[in-house]
């Protein structure tokens, strides 16, 4: 879940890439929580970007009723501000238990399971017009 879980990877040049998510999408019970896109070689060893599905905050604009609306812990909002994060996301997890992770710059969070699907199309899509360049 979120930081520490992890599933098999795929390639994007792999045509059952999306399967993982193909299923997500058909079940009810959230599963996925986040993709990571790596580099493409294998001396390189970086993640190029995050993406989670739920709802993102900023912790410069946070105030009670968030904290009402989310059930949200405001000492681990601190514990967040204090790391040197700016922004969390609540995961699409389980509709009672908040999962609170925080964002780098070059994560984006997406609402649903079909915002995620799009992304990735168009990740590919940009992806395979780079290589024709």
């Amino acid at each position: 879940i979120g930081k520490k879980g992890h599933t098999k990877e795929y390639s994007f040049y792999n045509p059952k890439f999306l399967e993982p998510l193909k299923k997500q999408i058909n079940r009810s019970v959230p599963v996925i929580t986040s993709i990571t896109l790596k580099a493409r070689s294998e001396s390189e060893k970086q993640d190029l970007i995050n993406m989670y599905v739920g709802k993102e905050l900023s912790l410069k604009n946070f105030n009670e009723y968030y904290i009402n609306k989310y059930d949200i812990d405001t000492e681990e909002l601190e514990r967040y501000k204090d790391a040197g994060y700016d922004r969390v996301c609540l995961l699409n997890y389980k509709k009672y238990d908040s999962i609170i992770i925080g964002l780098n710059k070059q994560d984006k969070v997406v609402p649903d399971y079909y915002a995620l699907k799009r992304n990735l199309l168009k990740l590919v899509q940009l992806q395979q017009k780079l290589l024709e360049v």
